[in-house]
């Protein structure tokens, strides 16, 4: 079932500005890479307070929390980098739509993950709040495990782009990857589409309202969450210059041409959606004609065999055939000559 509103949301209503929800789940847990002549540094599960306290001119720090809902974690990482209470907040927010906003030196982002499931109407978002702060990169997770897809194979390369470009690509990166998710499951949402249509002409089944009407909801909820990523060229026009370097733009650009492929996929395929319940009311109504048509010309042919059978069967004294010894016969021949009759002129007719 598809949820537009997390557990969270209805439980900030009468509380100040700036505060801290403690849900009761897990305790955050914390992981710190640092890439820097040295190589990458890792290390895992550390407390707020083994976070760097100043940054190194040549090195990139990338922290990672995992389990925004822990408010006493999430302070601290406020309070160690100057991070604002309501910045926090929207931090716990999942909620809250994607989007850029500039804090003074700070570039604060929000982004929607998918996490992919088995199916189609398997698939779920995750909000991932991102603090771009100088050679920092803040990066804070829903409920997903530690690192993205995309970005492990970078440490695998020992992070020669990222000690190269610095802390803005870093934030990229975890932008980009965000967006592959989208990529990969527009294509999950082609197939499941193309195979909808094809149950429809091919395969017709009495699940396919229901299947269709799921689609059509997950289109949907897929559309509502992708559509402020469709404002990401404005972002970058505003927030770019100030917290990207020339370097690194291109690749933005390059972004912004991803986010206009998935959001061009998305219309079409709801618009494909929305045919297919069509295509199944016209498929039902054939059906039904083809079976309407079916009773209609058995019921035709046995209208004259009824009046056959029902002037015979009247019990006047004095009828000719009454004592006739092919009576039976010649009346049972006459209606089989009808009704064959009848099918040849329905063949001719192309009414069969």
């Amino acid at each position: 079932m598809v949820l537009f509103q997390s557990k969270h949301f209805g439980r900030r209503r009468g509380l100040s500005p700036g505060t801290l929800l403690e849900s009761g789940e897990e305790p955050a847990v914390l992981r710190l890479i640092r890439f820097g002549t040295e190589g990458i540094l890792e290390n895992r599960n550390i407390d707020a307070a083994e976070l760097p306290a100043k940054e190194s001119a040549d090195s990139v720090v990338w922290i990672q929390m995992k389990g925004v809902h822990d408010s006493a974690a999430l302070k601290s990482i406020g309070d160690a980098y100057g991070i604002h209470a309501l910045t926090l907040e929207d931090v716990q927010n999942t909620d809250r739509r994607p989007g850029f906003d500039s804090l003074g030196d700070k570039l604060f982002v929000t982004t929607k993950r998918l996490l992919e499931g088995n199916s189609f109407s398997d698939l779920g978002a995750e909000t991932i709040s991102m603090i771009l702060t100088g050679r920092t990169v803040i990066c804070f997770l829903e409920t997903s495990s530690m690192g993205h897809a995309g970005l492990e194979s970078i440490l695998d390369q020992n992070g020669g782009q990222l000690k190269r470009f610095g802390a803005d690509y870093l934030a990229y990166r975890i932008w980009d990857d965000s967006i592959d998710t989208w990529l990969h499951s527009v294509e999950l949402s082609e197939n499941e589409i193309l195979t909808l249509e094809e149950d429809v002409l091919f395969h017709y089944r009495d699940s396919l309202t229901e299947d269709i009407h799921e689609a059509r909801k997950k289109m949907a909820w897929l559309r509502w969450t992708f559509r402020p990523f469709r404002d990401l060229r404005s972002w970058l026009q505003r927030f770019a210059p100030a917290h990207f370097s020339v370097i690194v733009e291109p690749f933005l650009l390059d972004l912004s041409d991803h986010v206009n492929r998935v959001s061009d996929l998305l219309d079409l395929y709801r618009d494909m959606t929305d045919d297919l319940m069509s295509m199944l009311i016209a498929v039902q109504s054939n059906r039904m004609n083809a079976v309407m048509k079916v009773l209609t010309i058995i019921a035709t042919i046995f209208i004259p065999l009824t009046f056959i059978a029902g002037i015979y069967g009247m019990n006047f004294a004095r009828m000719p055939e009454l004592a006739w010894r092919w009576g039976y016969p010649a009346a049972l021949g006459l209606m089989g000559l009808t009704a064959l009759g009848m099918l040849i002129y329905f063949k001719v007719k192309k009414w069969l």
